[in-house]
């Protein structure tokens, strides 16, 4: 069927904003509770709620120095607890998720058809609904110190869900044919909006690549076009207020894997929504936790790897705004959970 390639089946769950099911998201903050015997008092509360609670997590899952997870499962009630403690600075694990979803409401999306090269990473994916209808394919091709793949080929249907499962292991999508290379085939930089880049805007500005003294990938700056120089309003002094449309900077571990991606846009001209984060990386430089602002506050984003696979098997995204307060907890955060199983 799948001719002899891989293939996965996406599970989707969406929180419930029904009155009797809010409760399956709480949060907690340093700000709302500072007191650790009474965080544990929090979490212990809430897994005898949903009756999942033991004495020792089925498994605790590891994200180096910025979040570690307690899963707890139970079969026969067809039930899943994820209690995720985490935190943007390293080894301060000062916020506290904690979700429970029944399989029952794990919706399938589709599934995707893909092939990796000989080091494990994707060269292309292919989409397609429940019902086996094609709603998008990608292919990716990939160069020497850049930290992440270049798409050589993209067509898509209608589907807000596509960034959320295709190339889902970067959060820039940089496109090939927008690149500019020079005589040796080094990229020096990008026409594109690379910000809004997995929607394909049509506004384009130019992105100019930086590169350390290793000849890895450092910065790339967003620049203005003098179109929109001439156009901004008078309230904004751009010699005052930014140097660019745009700023993502690289870091790397010892073994050049890349290990973080702190970004910036101005906000004027990409919006506040995600005008600003930072990604973490594995010493494989696989992207394991993502956190961004939006006008609200914050939303977070956690990925799970199996073994050595450079795709994520499990995709957390959960947003710092909540449906209601308690004393020493928030409830009802809005989540999406992305799974992904082997056909």
């Amino acid at each position: 069927m799948f001719d002899g390639k891989n293939a996965e089946t996406v599970l989707r769950f969406e929180n419930s904003f029904d009155e009797g099911k809010l409760r399956d998201i709480i949060f907690t903050y340093d700000w709302l509770c500072d007191d650790e015997n009474e965080k544990s008092s929090i979490i212990k509360t809430y897994l005898q709620e949903y009756d999942m609670f033991k004495e020792t997590p089925d498994n605790i899952i590891y994200g180096g120095e910025y979040f570690f997870i307690e899963y707890y499962a139970h079969s026969d009630k067809r039930k899943t607890s994820f209690i995720i403690y985490f935190g943007d600075e390293p080894d301060k694990f000062d916020n506290i998720y904690c979700i429970t979803y029944s399989w029952d409401d794990l919706k399938e999306s589709g599934y995707i058809v893909y092939d990796n090269n000989q080091d494990g990473d994707a060269v292309y994916e292919i989409l397609y609904d429940a019902e086996g209808e094609q709603k998008a394919n990608i292919s990716y091709e990939y160069f020497d110190n850049i930290p992440f793949n270049f798409i050589t080929e993209y067509e898509h249907s209608s589907d807000d869900l596509i960034f959320d499962i295709l190339n889902r292991n970067q959060k820039f999508w940089f496109y090939k044919n927008q690149t500019v290379f020079d005589e040796t085939g080094k990229a020096t930089g990008m026409n594109d909006d690379i910000q809004s880049s997995y929607n394909r805007s049509d506004y384009r500005r130019f992105n100019e690549f930086l590169y350390d003294e290793k000849d890895r990938l450092k910065e790339i700056r967003e620049h203005f076009s003098e179109e929109e120089k001439i156009h901004m309003p008078d309230y904004i002094d751009l010699d005052y207020e930014v140097d660019f449309a745009g700023q993502i900077s690289f870091d790397y571990y010892d073994n050049d894997k890349l290990k973080a991606v702190d970004y910036r846009f101005f906000y004027y001209n990409h919006g506040t929504t995600d005008s600003s984060g930072l990604i973490r990386y594995d010493e494989q430089g696989r992207m394991i936790y993502r956190s961004y602002y939006i006008t609200h506050g914050r939303h977070y984003c956690i990925y799970l790897y199996e073994g050595e696979s450079k795709r994520p098997r499990v995709c957390f995204e959960f947003c710092i705004m909540a449906h209601s307060v308690e004393d020493n907890y928030v409830y009802g955060n809005e989540t999406y959970v992305n799974i992904f199983q082997d056909k």
